[in-house]
């Protein structure tokens, strides 16, 4: 009878977390094509690859700032009432940025999109602590894929809404969407805490006696070091397939509205194939095949892709290969990553997780879009520099996952 109770109850809960996903991610997808074309027509479409290089070199300063303040709040509150903050927080901040933009402010452009690229991190990766600390391996392993499938179902829906709506209701419209969402998304989540228990921290945990921040855990493990690695390696070569990507779409776009639309277009089949992936792929393979041959799967895959965007450079192939990172990142990476956290303390899960998936993820990307920014003052850079830069980032990858997926499977078997 308790073993029925706690099965159900485990199931009821990751279906809430799900749905509090679905919302957020409904939300972001509204302001994540709005906000990057609004950041562009604020600073002029013919300074599109300084702006945003700029722009994304800055994002990791405002997530080391809501990690901080994450942290904070997990040690003196706990994760559920951490989550709900953070969650309502964003809500006001993106409402208040969008009176500013509509008064003409560029400040507030340049705030939505940092906080934009910063807040969506923070909280899905709570929902990933959370998942990571309620569900069994075994559980997770099929369970992974349908929450993420839940959640690209919200993305599409989102993305599917900006390309239908933006040219009718304007571009900064579509924040007032994503405010809706994440007060709706607050909601799932108090309900699934309130089915499936608040995760507590051991004796040696409470109210963050080892850090705020989990710093100080991040480097005695070389574990999470390799984890970390792996995701900072990752998001370079996300970016430079972003920048390729940015520079080609505001050329062939001039208009705000249909730069948008573009945008709206580009995400909505990210999430179709995302959605997928993620259905009908990842609950067949996640509970077949080992993590390690998962891993070295993708990095394969890029390595074909970006050596076609070199041979055939254009626009169509430059969205091709962003399109299959962000769709393979969303699915089969994610829901197989997560995994590789569910062995570890209360502290990895909640505080270092947020320090390696929130800060180093935006780390990869705003050390490559500063670089590049540096650059691209002395000279221009070439457009096939980013496949080029991809194709080695791929390569690194392989070595990491080779060493890091052999210290999960030692991990699993002392634990």
């Amino acid at each position: 009878m308790n073993r029925a109770f706690f099965q159900r109850n485990m199931i009821l809960s990751a279906f809430a977390i799900a749905l509090a996903a679905f919302c957020l991610l409904f939300g972001y997808e509204c302001i994540r094509s709005a906000s990057k074309s609004i950041l562009i027509e604020a600073f002029g479409p013919q300074n599109t690859l300084m702006t945003m290089s700029v722009a994304m070199a800055g994002v990791p300063l405002m997530v080391f700032l809501l990690i901080y303040m994450y942290g904070q709040l997990l040690s003196r509150f706990g994760a559920n009432i951490s989550l709900l903050i953070s969650t309502v927080f964003s809500a006001v901040l993106i409402l208040i940025c969008y009176f500013f933009i509509l008064d003409g402010s560029k400040t507030a452009c340049v705030i939505l999109f940092l906080f934009r690229k910063s807040y969506i991190v923070i909280l899905i990766e709570q929902y990933w602590s959370f998942v990571n600390s309620v569900l069994k391996p075994d559980f997770a392993r099929r369970f992974n894929g349908f929450f993420l499938g839940i959640s690209a179902i919200g993305a599409t829906a989102g993305t599917w809404a900006g390309e239908k709506l933006v040219t009718t209701l304007g571009t900064e419209r579509m924040l007032i969407f994503t405010v809706v969402s994440l007060i709706a998304a607050a909601v799932f989540s108090l309900i699934a805490y309130r089915v499936g228990g608040e995760p507590k921290p051991n004796e040696k945990e409470i109210g963050g006696r080892q850090g705020h921040a989990g710093i100080g855990l991040f480097f005695k493990s070389r574990y999470l070091l390799f984890l970390g690695l792996l995701i900072f390696v990752t998001q370079i070569l996300s970016t430079a397939l972003e920048l390729r990507f940015d520079v080609l779409m505001a050329e062939e776009f001039s208009n705000k509205d249909l730069r948008s639309e573009y945008l709206y277009g580009f995400w909505y089949k990210v999430n179709i194939i995302a959605f997928c992936l993620n259905f009908l792929v990842a609950p067949l393979i996640l509970p077949l095949l080992q993590i390690r041959l998962i891993k070295l799967f993708i990095p394969i895959i890029h390595l074909s892709v970006n050596l076609a965007s070199i041979l055939a450079p254009s626009l169509g192939t430059a969205t091709l290969s962003l399109l299959l990172f962000k769709s393979l990142d969303y699915s089969i990476f994610r829901a197989s990553k997560e995994i590789l956290y569910m062995p570890l303390s209360y502290d990895a899960r909640y505080r270092a997780k947020q320090l390696i998936d929130s800060l180093i993820y935006r780390n990869g990307e705003g050390l490559t879009a500063g670089v590049n920014a540096l650059i691209d003052v002395v000279f221009v850079i070439p457009i096939v520099v980013y496949p080029v830069t991809a194709i080695m980032m791929s390569f690194l990858w392989i070595g990491i996952v080779l060493n890091l997926t052999r210290q999960y499977q030692n991990l699993v078997s002392s634990s």
